[in-house]
């Protein structure tokens, strides 16, 4: 809209809701949880207002103020689900990243029967919780194998047929249970045991934790454990295991041995007996090598462009090499070599500041930082600011750089400079570099994307040079959208849509479109105002559209459209009750290929089987029908964007004469 104000026109543009928390985040899978969403621009309250939670509709939804809405939760299941706001049909918000909303993750209570045939094939009922209200395609595993099929019952059961015994693990497995990504903890209560040889379990660890060079007394607690070749190993970092040293059979439920030298966290245990199946560990029972700790460094301070190759001291570096990674501040080492069990080294990366934590990490355990810890300082000349802070995409901009460390500069007439992350590797190379004062330096800006990149100049000859190091000091102009033609795409996505704007860069910087919240399936650079998407699949009115280039976002055009699709015949029109007629379905947006997977429906059932022709034809096999007084609507399903039913459009059952089933072409 706009107002009038002494002959002048002033332009607003309404760019939609915004959410930035949802709380709480998440709730029971039989819904009805009440769900606070803030955000800004949720509307006046006087239009009409949905909040979806994974794509199905809150049981109620109410405005409170145009920063906070609430919901009820509709049943379901699974974890991550976006909430989505939408204002008068038009307008849509959808939450990321801390505001998902999750359902309570399975958990698996009881397993009946818990013993069965080696072969496979037991029919075993599962209970627990958190299942799904609605059969969301759960899946069981015994350990680590997916049982042969998996059948829903309700919110609390499932039917898990097992599949056959590896025939060299554990014979006694603990049965999970994944839910839409979401998988239920190891519980001791829910194991399954295969065959009839009474098989070992490992209940608990006592001193579940040794130095990375092993020697330490591990206790191992359980039931059924036999005494003829008894040993135990502990799992070794990226798969395999190493076997105890020592190991003693001391009763039926308790085993010792001396642990092996290794590191990394959370570890399986093992135990195996002549003619016994072995146990394992699972679930939370499992065993640790203590984290890395450094004492010293061999040099505690260095220059801020980093290479300074230091020496780190301490324990718990591995007997072998693990490699090892290093970080001082939050930059990562380069070339970090492991050397022993108390000594590794690497080069320093560019950095500022003083007192800056050193960390290792060994086998995904990071060191801890004590008040003994070592600290690096850097040191050295930098560069304080820089004016202009921005420059287009194109470059050209001449920049000064500001440093009163400048004046130590030796070499005036041999100056080079760049701009990126590292000097003359990943960054460009500034043009004209030229000394101005004894604190100030001038270059051209290379072309470049990207926001708050490091700029360095070099002093002098190559081998000998002195770098000053400005750390987040230039930025390039962020991404600007203009328009997207054409703004529509069918559900199935697939299509080349061209977004016009500028600062896309002067060369290829692997940009990325986003329609909605969605990538695009690829993105193509065509010049520093043009990108090519190839539309994703999806659905909705007026949905952003952004691009992300060098790590920059631009701004969103709310232009973009999905059609549904449209049925407009079918063929034949009717068919026997008993299902099987062979049908083609007429009309527009069932994809571009068959990767659209578009389902066609009769009276709201599923027909047996939807194949894709084109983007105007879709052949499917009769479903077995439930009605034989009416006619029923056709609709298409195309990436979960259901067509309009066409009134004009429906199919009937016919009853089927004896000996008559559905159509054999």
């Amino acid at each position: 809209g706009g107002a009038q104000n002494g002959g002048s026109k002033e332009e607003f543009q309404y760019e939609g809701p915004k959410i930035t928390s949802v709380f709480p985040n998440h709730g029971p899978t039989q819904g009805g949880s009440l769900v606070t969403v803030e955000g800004k621009d949720l509307g006046t309250g006087a239009g009409h207002l949905q909040v979806d939670v994974g794509g199905i509709e809150c049981i109620d939804s109410t405005w409170l103020s145009d920063a906070r809405v609430t919901c009820t939760t509709p049943p379901g299941a699974g974890g991550g689900g976006r909430v989505t706001v939408r204002i008068d049909g038009q307008y849509t918000a959808s939450s990321s990243g801390d505001s998902l909303f999750s359902y309570n993750a399975p958990q698996v209570r009881s397993v009946a029967p818990t013993q069965g045939a080696v072969d496979g094939g037991e029919r075993v009922l599962v209970q627990g919780l958190n299942f799904g209200l609605t059969d969301s395609h759960p899946v069981a595993y015994v350990g680590a194998t997916r049982c042969q099929a998996t059948e829903w019952t309700d919110d609390a059961a499932l039917a898990c047929v097992t599949p056959p015994w590896g025939g060299d693990g554990p014979a006694l497995e603990p049965l999970r249970v994944v839910v839409d990504g979401q998988e239920s903890a190891a519980f001791a209560g829910g194991v399954f045991q295969y065959g009839n040889i009474e098989s070992p379990m490992i209940t608990s660890l006592a001193w579940s934790r040794a130095p990375t060079d092993g020697g330490f007394a591990l206790t191992i607690y359980g039931s059924k454990f036999q005494r003829e070749d008894a040993s135990a190993a502990v799992g070794r970092l990226g798969g395999g295991q190493r076997a105890c040293h020592h190991t003693t059979w001391v009763s039926q439920s308790k085993v010792t041995c001396v642990a092996p030298p290794g590191v990394g966290s959370h570890l399986p245990v093992t135990y195996s007996a002549r003619h016994a199946p072995v146990a394992a560990t699972f679930g939370a029972v499992s065993f640790d090598y203590d984290p890395p700790v450094v004492t010293s460094v061999s040099v505690s301070t260095g220059p801020v462009g980093g290479g300074l190759r230091v020496t780190l001291t301490g324990f718990g570096f591995g007997l072998a090499d693990t490699d090892p990674t290093v970080e001082i501040g939050a930059a990562a080492c380069a070339g970090s070599q492991w050397t022993s069990d108390s000594s590794l080294s690497c080069a320093t990366p560019a950095g500022r500041g003083t007192r800056q934590p050193i960390a290792v990490d060994v086998g995904g355990q990071k060191s801890l930082l004590l008040k003994s810890s070592p600290l690096f300082d850097y040191e050295g000349p930098s560069i304080s600011a820089a004016w202009p802070h921005s420059s287009p995409t194109a470059g050209g901009v001449e920049i000064t750089l500001f440093s009163k460390d400048f004046e130590k500069v030796p070499h005036r007439d041999e100056l080079r400079g760049w701009v990126g992350q590292a000097p003359g590797v990943h960054g460009s190379k500034c043009a004209n570099v030229k000394w101005v004062s004894s604190s100030a330096v001038s270059c051209i800006a290379p072309p470049g994307v990207g926001a708050e990149l490091d700029v360095t100049i070099a002093a002098g000859p190559f081998q000998a040079a002195k770098e000053f190091v400005g750390f987040g000091l230039l930025s390039f102009v962020p991404p600007t959208l203009s328009r997207v033609e054409p703004a529509e795409s069918n559900p199935a996505g697939g299509l080349p849509v061209t977004v016009f704007g500028s600062s896309f860069g002067t060369a290829d910087s692997d940009p990325t479109v986003y329609i909605g919240s969605t990538a695009c399936t690829r993105t193509l650079y065509a010049s520093d105002s043009k990108l090519v998407c190839i539309s994703p699949p999806g659905g909705g009115h007026n949905l952003p559209v952004r691009a992300e280039v060098g790590g920059q976002t631009s701004n969103a055009l709310n232009v973009f459209h999905y059609p549904p699709p449209f049925v407009t015949g079918v063929d034949p029109p009717s068919g026997v009750v008993t299902g099987g007629t062979h049908v083609t379905v007429t009309g527009h947006n069932f994809g571009r290929s068959a990767a659209a997977h578009p389902r066609v429906y009769i009276g709201g059932i599923e027909c047996a089987a939807s194949n894709w022709v084109s983007d105007s034809q879709v052949e499917c096999v009769a479903p077995r029908g439930s009605d034989l007084m009416h006619a029923h609507e056709v609709t298409v399903v195309v990436q979960g964007v259901e067509c309009q039913p066409n009134a004009d459009v429906e199919y009937t059952f016919l009853q089927a004469r004896d000996g008559e089933g559905g159509d054999e072409d």
